[in-house]
């Protein structure tokens, strides 16, 4: 038994709907999950660069402080 081609292109259509229906969230999921993971990426390289100022400061103050042995605030 022969189905007719509008029957054959309606299931087609069922089946691309179905399928796009079920990919369409998942893929707006993954790009959100790729933009939050982005931002914490940039989030971590932020306070890296922060984390290595501070110790090169630290270690700029203390080449300061040289031999005397002295204690001061550091800025």
């Amino acid at each position: 038994m022969m189905m007719e081609t509008e029957e054959i292109s309606k299931m087609v259509d069922t089946v691309y709907k179905n399928i796009l229906d079920k990919f369409n969230p998942a893929a707006r999921q993954l790009i959100s999950a790729g933009k939050v993971y982005l931002k914490a990426l940039h989030g971590a390289a932020a306070a890296s660069r922060m984390y290595v100022e501070a110790l090169s400061k630290l270690a700029r103050h203390s080449q300061q402080q040289g031999s005397w042995g002295g204690c001061s605030d550091i800025r």
